[in-house]
């Protein structure tokens, strides 16, 4: 399979997978297409006030009504209908362009939306595997480049194979042997065509690549960089990007060297076919069998019918890019959620709180087994401190009574009723969740706490801030609860981010709470104030708190030990010592 085949059929993939947004444009569609037909129309007339001034200079009859008219009106009729012509045509060309444009943007900006949800609902195994980086650059450059590729290069050579069309056919009934010697060059151009532009789409794919890993090594050194900087290795990671960076170059250096030659090779094609136009033509004309105006015609007809060949050439580059970048976007939506809804599953409406983990297990791709029969029972309103060592599955307990993993065996049951039988995003909304990494997000206080609650009101955000002793501090920073938060929320201590991440969490009025390491790092004064807040926090609702801390574990109901994949119930005693 050829590299135009390929583009071919990722163009049918794209178009066949974003049907539902193309059709919502279809009006819009419909209506530049037939601007579209109107420019080719009116393109195929803008020669003929030339042709027929020329004849009748030249002494050649004109046709019909035109003969009636003296030299010099036909030469201001024809001059008044070049400018109507051409203005008109002009005209369609700006409303197809502009039709084109909005339509391509609409479908491009819906297809991006529609991309972030179906990450949004692929697994955490998905994006454990994948990198970061590069799943930006899909939702972000590759859309881009598809947008960009869709307006200014697929739509104008949408456009000119119309025109290719229509002027080969009037070439044709002009004169079909002229038109015989016209398109005699079209194999030397298929030939040119086929063997160029498979490198030229090899390397756009190896510089899309390239891009996405750059992508992902500049997320991650970004993530890491008090890392990078605590062990003093810029220079290692400088090195690295700098290496990907020169193959990067070397690609898109490689890819426009090609497209240059592509272009150059399909001009002096062009010429050779205007040649021998040129040549077969004017000796038609000395025998009379072909008048001057109408060998002109031909040749403006011949110069815009060549258009897409020479605008192929042309873009051929961008259309490469495009053709990858569409690749990956088909690629990401083609994941597949491996945490999905049952066909037949129920809302889940207003859960008590209990669960139950029967006889648990679970293991990651590699063969590691965190969980192996664990089985425990919590009952709604029970507060239960989740203790053991290190890696040992506690994190992996809470993922799974999430979904964001399904178990490999056993049972979890939430009020009685197997997990699975409940929609996913139901069972979610019912739990609040406080992670070690209490990720806050760079907008203000406020809307930090109501990510929890997207219909909070300031007064209940206000009430989940004192809850959680949070109030006092966010009162007292510059703009209170619409003072601005850091990246990350890396401009407050974090202590009040684990209390704003609390906070978040008590607006969210779940039955369920999920803590995971809440009071690690923090000094002793943010700690007790942390662990204070976590029992208002709890009350009343069923609570698990992962954690190593002892004093927040003696504030618990139960404390539950999990180690080698098995839960069991300990003595405080024995925890502690």
């Amino acid at each position: 399979m050829t590299a135009s085949d390929g583009t071919a059929r990722t163009a049918a993939r794209l178009a066949a997978r974003f049907r539902p947004e193309l059709r919502n444009q279809r009006w819009l569609i419909a209506g530049s297409i037939g601007a579209l037909g109107a420019e080719v129309a009116f393109k195929a007339l803008e020669p003929w006030p030339i042709k027929l001034v020329l004849d009748r200079l030249l002494g050649h009859s004109s046709p019909g009504a035109v003969a009636g008219l003296s030299s010099s009106h036909l030469i201001l009729v024809a001059a008044v209908s070049l400018v109507v012509v051409t203005s008109l045509r002009a005209l369609s060309t700006y409303a197809s362009t502009l039709g084109f444009s909005l339509a391509g943007t609409r479908v491009i900006s819906a297809v991006r939306l529609r991309l972030v949800e179906h990450v949004q609902r692929l697994s955490l195994a998905y994006h454990t595997r994948g990198r970061s980086g590069d799943l930006v650059q899909r939702l972000g450059r590759d859309v881009d480049v598809l947008k960009e590729v869709l307006v200014t290069a697929l739509l104008p050579l949408l456009g000119n194979v119309g025109t290719l069309v229509t002027l080969l056919a009037i070439m044709w009934w002009m004169n079909w042997h002229l038109a015989v010697v016209a398109v005699a060059v079209l194999p030397l151009f298929a030939i040119t065509l086929r063997r160029l532009v498979p490198r030229i789409h090899d390397a756009a794919r190896r510089q899309r690549r390239r891009e996405g890993d750059a992508a992902a090594a500049l997320t991650e050194t970004l993530g890491a960089m008090r890392v990078v900087q605590s062990m003093a290795i810029e220079g290692v990671v400088r090195g690295s990007m700098a290496r990907n960076e020169a193959a990067t170059a070397k690609d898109d250096v490689r890819g426009r060297q090609l497209t240059a030659g592509l272009e150059r090779s399909v001009d002096v094609l062009t010429a050779v076919a205007s040649a021998l136009v040129l040549g077969w033509g004017g000796q038609l004309a000395l025998r009379g069998q072909l008048s001057p105006g109408d060998l002109v015609v031909f040749l403006s007809y011949l110069k815009s019918a060549l258009k897409p060949v020479q605008d192929l050439a042309k873009y051929s580059g961008r259309l490469a890019k495009a053709t990858a970048a569409g690749e990956r976007i088909l690629d990401t939506l083609d994941a597949v959620p491996e945490v999905a809804d049952r066909p037949d599953a129920v809302v889940a409406h207003a859960l008590a709180g209990e669960i139950e983990f029967d006889q648990v297990k679970f293991s990651y791709e590699d063969g590691t087994e965190p969980l192996q029969d664990a089985s425990l029972v919590i009952r709604p309103g029970e507060f239960i401190a989740l203790m053991g060592p290190s890696g040992h599955g506690k994190s992996t307990l809470a993922s799974l009574l999430l979904r964001l993993y399904d178990p490999t065996g056993g049972q979890i049951r939430l009020d009685g009723r197997d997990l699975t039988e409940y929609q996913i995003a139901s069972v979610r909304r019912q739990i609040a969740v406080v992670p070690q990494d209490s990720l806050l997000f760079g907008v203000s206080v406020r809307e930090n706490i109501r990510h929890g609650n997207a219909l909070a009101t300031d007064a209940e955000i206000e009430a989940a801030a004192r809850l959680v002793n949070a109030h006092q501090f966010i009162a007292a920073l510059p703009l209170g609860y619409d003072t601005i938060l850091g990246e990350r929320g890396g401009t407050i201590s974090s202590g009040q981010r684990q209390r704003i991440a609390l906070a978040r969490a008590a607006v969210r009025r779940a039955p369920i709470l999920i803590l995971d390491e809440p009071t690690t790092g923090l000094d002793e004064s943010n700690r007790q104030i942390v662990s204070a807040a976590i029992d208002g926090l709890a009350a009343g609702r069923s609570t698990i708190v992962i954690t190593h801390d002892v004093a927040l574990a003696r504030r618990a109901d139960r404390i539950v030990w999990l180690e080698s994949g098995r839960l069991r119930e300990e003595v405080l005693d024995v925890v502690a010592g």
